[in-house]
């Protein structure tokens, strides 16, 4: 069983019979489906359930010449928002199933995230005969997480720290185009604020020092441990169980996140200015063409 189906409403699901009535549902009357050709005679088939207004699962499977499918693998997702992300993303196939992870270039680091939108991809790849995709809407699920209070800063602090990412992300698309002195710019500026993070974490709490952070965790390629300030809080409910979910709209660093999360795995009361930190599987749906 996918261990982020708790993240959207299934919290008590532990074997895939108990997850049987949702699976048919899944593949006898889906909310949306797209096909694509991956080679003469076979198609990839994607079947969108919603189990909520935000969340959702999808089911992948391949068709042949006889119309017979075969399903291969399933994935709980939060549905796309507005937010998105105009950065070019390279994009990797998973060696053991039909499916793919997305790579953002940012600054230090680069950020990968599970592809949503499997089908669409796989007819954009077709028609376009190109791997990279030109944007992304991010959300992410979370089966831990904790609400922490807003950083303490004078407006003078907050306009200096927007300021300071913004340039950041210019020198950033400066050093992808081949600039040195950005991309030593940028190199240098990040040791200097690590450097100044470990000072001040040798006498202060380092959730009073950091506003935001996106970090690899374990060996999972999609999973971070992030820290954002929360910008938006919706309350949305799994029509299967009942259960409520959390979607935050979190931003850390310049990322624009929908982060669902069950309201029991949920430490705190989520409330806009304030932070959250948690655990988290990053998901990406591709800019190849929307739902219609």
């Amino acid at each position: 069983m996918h261990k982020y189906l708790r993240a959207i409403g299934f919290s008590k699901i532990k074997t895939r019979q108990q997850f049987d009535y949702v699976y048919k549902d899944m593949i006898h009357n889906p909310d949306h489906t797209s096909l694509a050709s991956t080679g003469l005679g076979s198609s990839t088939i994607q079947y969108d359930k919603n189990c909520g207004k935000c969340v959702g699962l999808s089911i992948i499977g391949e068709s042949d010449l006889t119309n017979d499918i075969n399903f291969e693998h399933f994935f709980p997702v939060v549905r796309p928002m507005q937010y998105m992300r105009k950065d070019e993303c390279r994009i990797e196939k998973h060696c053991y199933n039909e499916s793919y992870d997305g790579i953002i270039e940012d600054i230090g680091m680069s950020v990968v995230f599970y592809v949503t939108n499997i089908a669409d991809y796989n007819r954009y790849k077709w028609y376009q005969k190109q791997e990279s995709v030109q944007g992304v809407f991010l959300s992410a699920l979370s089966n831990e997480g904790k609400v922490l209070l807003p950083l303490a800063q004078s407006p003078e602090s907050a306009h200096s720290y927007e300021k300071d990412l913004e340039e950041n992300y210019k020198l950033l698309e400066k050093a992808k185009k081949g600039d040195q002195n950005a991309a030593d710019d940028l190199v240098l500026k990040s040791a200097m604020d690590k450097t100044n993070a470990e000072l001040r974490a040798l006498s202060e709490d380092v959730f009073t020092i950091v506003k935001s952070s996106l970090i690899p965790y374990g060996i999972e390629c999609e999973d971070y441990e992030l820290v954002g300030t929360i910008m938006e809080v919706i309350v949305d409910k799994n029509s299967y169980t009942d259960e409520e979910i959390y979607i935050l709209l979190i931003q850390a660093n310049e990322f624009l996140i929908n982060v669902a999360i069950n309201k029991q795995d949920l430490v705190g009361i989520p409330m806009k200015g304030r932070r959250f930190r948690g655990i988290i599987w990053l998901q990406g749906y591709l800019n190849v063409g929307m739902h219609e």
